[in-house]
């Protein structure tokens, strides 16, 4: 088992899906300065990890190995203005544990399977 970072709004949605601030999200996640933020199929190991599983489509959703990780990626003062927009109580950081097996590692995030994943914790951003 291995714990997974995932950072999303209080009923489970992707920061990036529609409804939570998505372009905002995308434009401070995936502008000039997000070198460290690359879209999922720039990260080459992500890529041939997913390539490896054939239903990655279906529950998969997107984490981080650790808080580092997930702080690393959500570093840019452009990103953090984004949030800024969105009530603090509405963004949180979840803790998740699944199987290896449900998870496809990458260069700078990862993919898991929500549907094998047990919820341990939520807490607030400190990021924002």
């Amino acid at each position: 088992m291995v714990n997974v970072w995932r950072v999303e709004t209080v009923n489970g949605k992707g920061i990036y899906k529609s409804g939570t601030g998505s372009r905002a999200m995308k434009s401070g996640c995936f502008g000039s300065d997000s070198s460290n933020r690359p879209m999922p199929y720039d990260d080459l190991r992500l890529k041939q990890s997913i390539r490896n599983h054939e239903s990655f489509r279906e529950n998969w959703v997107f984490g981080f190995a650790s808080q580092r990780d997930y702080k690393a990626w959500f570093n840019s003062a452009k990103l953090r203005r984004a949030f800024a927009n969105y009530s603090k109580t509405r963004i949180v950081v979840s803790l998740y544990r699944v199987s290896r097996s449900a998870v496809c590692f990458g260069n700078y995030q990862l993919r898991f399977n929500r549907k094998q994943a047990e919820l341990i914790a939520m807490f607030r951003p400190d990021f924002i």
